[in-house]
């Protein structure tokens, strides 16, 4: 069964992001040709497990080489195949390399490995070809003015390349596959070849290729001071910057939206090409002239320390100027010749900063120096002495030691119901909750009253009957068949703000969302009020473009860009935003502190506005074998039966600190336990901290 066609226009390579384990798979290339899709490629063969067991590549001098150790199982197996037949079956469990010694010029080769798997021989490699002595190559060029040849590394070629009639280019092709091509001047003609010394003469050995470069392009580019970037056009325009530092491609950045860009990590010393690229017919075709500039090495370089102090290499005297920018925009240019070190004295809380040295240049303020980042963080208000957090069951757990002089206190919809003391026990459960109430829990002191730990703040439902889910555009699906009486409500930031009838009504689309606001919405029965179904919370933000996320298998998120623009990662965990992590120095990113049964959605934002997709995703609860509870004596309560082969083990800071036989009892006590916290659960007899079989308790020795 077909179970992807993705556009491969703006592609060059692509993994599929569910290779199932056993699977077989079949890829080829389609196209739209005179009113059908037709196959235009030839087809790719794999199974996950199977055929990726080993990778070979193929060196210099015809040599395979296979990954894997020395010593793997005796079925390990090379197979050359010469025309078309087979010629040579080699064990190859003693050998990581080989080379066929019948390499005639002219033959063709197909090399891969083959192992018994499930009791039969199974290919379980890719498959490499080559041609000894190759004097015929095939030559492609893409919309990139990427030259790609077939052959193999070290074949004695050369990239030809004729500009007007005259040869402008004569670079050694042995070691390369491909070349890039990027010096087209406007208006002009070019044709591109292989060359080979055949006989002490050089000869064409591959197709020619040519291309007349248009006169002029939909789009123009200019350079500013600074290197800032201009274009022209307008607003809104499906564009992308291409960024070629040192030949290599660095960032491809949407331009919908800018019409100037400065590219923030122009290094000292490096060659610099840039020109816009637009998808037309399929294709990311270049739409504009390449701007080239050379980013001078003057040999400056700044850093800055804990303490926001800024210093610079060089000597006193020198006419050198700090620049320094607050979330994105320039906010002062400083006097840097008298001092080796500077303090902006407007760092402010929450921002963001990227600071460089400048000096005039040819009549201009230049950057002369590398550009350093630093953040200051928000002022935080001292942490409470207990924290308290309420799980999905709506027990309420607190931290610290039992005998604590702390009482719950309990509000009901904004009214304070119920007190109750708390030193007997680390968890709670209010009694009397009210179907559609909202509770609000705390700590307070027994001598003096004070709160003495954060709040927990929950929607009690006694049952759900309709799910909700919410989609990109915010909308939110309910469901359940129309027809039933159903009213929907909508609360944006705690206070009631819509009723909308949802009889007939199964998804529901809210006009007037602010931006940043926190919205929460359910079902209710419009007679009596009951709420009968889940609350679907979510923070309303609108998604950027500039930048692109991808979630992975593991919920782990992964960003592109370049490393050190000012970027945060931003969590929002059942429809709050719970936390803003830096993205600035890594691409991908993982939260550490998912919780069991709960909704994230991620993005990325510059200066607090959002400049990437939105990615979601729910982490499901597991389900153990097993479960544990804590006792008010310190002791532990284990489900199952007696002679179960358990151990439980203790883990601090993350580590296995000790462990003890449960299999004889089902109240378990540790007197041998240290003073300190640890986290506690059980294992089956024989196995380590990842064979968990029960639920985690936190536990404090006093």
């Amino acid at each position: 069964a077909v179970v992807l066609n993705r556009v491969a226009a703006s592609e060059l390579e692509y993994r599929y992001f569910s290779n199932t384990q056993g699977a077989d798979f079949r890829v080829w290339l389609e196209q739209w040709v005179d009113g059908s899709y037709q196959r235009v490629s030839n087809i790719v063969e794999y199974t996950p497990g199977t055929t990726n067991l080993f990778e070979l590549q193929l060196s210099e001098g015809y040599q395979i080489n296979r990954s894997g150790v020395l010593g793997e199982t005796g079925t390990l197996t090379w197979v050359i195949e010469m025309d078309g037949n087979i010629v040579l079956e080699r064990l190859a469990t003693n050998e990581l390399n080989y080379v066929y010694y019948r390499n005639w010029a002219g033959t063709h080769f197909r090399v891969w490995l083959k192992q018994v798997v499930d009791g039969q021989y199974q290919v379980v490699s890719n498959t490499v070809e080559y041609q000894p002595n190759q004097t015929e190559f095939n030559l492609t060029l893409d919309q990139k003015y990427k030259l790609t040849r077939d052959g193999q590394p070290g074949d004695q070629v050369r990239w030809i390349v004729e500009q007007n009639g005259m040869i402008i280019v004569d670079r050694d092709a042995s070691a390369e596959m491909e070349y890039t091509f990027m010096e087209s001047q406007p208006g002009a003609r070019y044709r591109l070849w292989l060359q080979m010394n055949i006989g002490g003469q050089d000869q064409i050995v591959s197709n020619v290729l040519s291309y007349d470069e248009p006169t002029s392009y939909p789009y123009e580019l200019g350079l500013e001071p600074n290197y800032k970037l201009t274009r022209s056009g307008n607003l809104g325009e499906s564009l992308t910057w291409v960024i070629v530092k040192d030949d290599d491609v660095v960032l491809q950045r949407s331009a919908n939206n800018e019409l100037s860009y400065t590219y923030s990590s122009n290094t000292a010393g490096s060659y610099f090409q840039v020109y816009l690229q637009q998808s037309q017919g399929g294709y990311a075709q270049r739409v504009s002239n390449i701007v080239r500039y050379e980013v001078k090495n003057f040999g400056y370089t700044v850093s800055v320390d804990q303490n926001y102090v800024l210093s610079r290499n060089g000597m006193l005297g020198e006419p050198l100027t700090w620049v320094i920018e607050e979330n994105g925009q320039q906010v002062a240019q400083q006097d840097a010749s008298q001092a080796l070190s500077f303090t902006y004295p407007g760092n402010t809380p929450g921002a963001a900063y990227r600071v460089w040295l400048a000096m005039v240049v040819d009549g201009t303020l230049r950057p002369v120096s590398n550009a350093t980042y630093y953040q200051v963080p928000e002022e935080k208000p001292p942490l409470p002495s207990f924290t308290i957090a309420v799980d999905a069951d709506y027990v309420v757990t607190r931290d610290g030691l039992l005998g604590d002089m702390v009482s719950w206190r309990v509000e009901e919809n904004g009214v304070f119901v119920f007190e109750d003391y708390a030193g007997d026990s680390l968890q709670f459960s209010y009694h009397a909750h009210q179907s559609g109430a909202r509770y609000r829990i705390w700590l307070v002191d027994d001598m003096t009253g004070e709160v003495v730990s954060n709040e927990v703040i929950y929607d009690f439902f006694a049952s759900s009957t309709y799910t909700l889910t919410l989609s990109e555009d915010y909308s939110v699906e309910r469901s359940g068949q129309p027809g039933v009486q159903l009213e929907w409500v909508l609360e944006e930031e705690g206070v009631e703000r819509w009723r909308e009838d949802a009889t007939y009504q199964t998804v529901f689309n809210f006009p007037y969302h602010g931006e940043g606001l926190s919205y929460r919405l359910w079902l209710v029965d419009p007679t009596t009020q009951e709420v009968v179904s889940q609350v679907k919370g979510y923070t309303y933000v609108l998604p950027g473009s500039q930048y692109s996320i991808t979630l992975n298998a593991d919920n782990s998120v992964t960003r592109d860009g370049v490393v050190g623009e000012p970027l945060n990662w931003i969590v929002e965990e059942n429809g709050v935003i719970i936390g803003e992590f830096s993205a600035m120095d890594e691409f991908d990113f993982v939260y550490e502190n998912n919780t069991h049964g709960s909704s994230y959605r991620i993005w990325l934002s510059w200066a607090l506005t959002p400049v990437s997709n939105i990615i979601s995703y729910q982490v499901g609860t597991p389900a153990y074998e097993y479960s544990i509870t804590l006792n008010t004596d310190g002791t532990i309560t284990r489900s199952g039966a007696i002679g179960d082969e358990l151990d439980l083990i203790f883990l601090r800071d993350g580590q296995v600190w000790a462990g003890m036989d449960a299999s004889r009892e089902l109240v378990l006590s540790f007197p041998f336990l240290s003073s300190g916290t640890y986290q506690a659960y059980l294992v089956p007899w024989g196995g380590d901290e990842v064979d968990q079989v029960s639920n985690t308790l936190d536990i404090t020795v006093p």
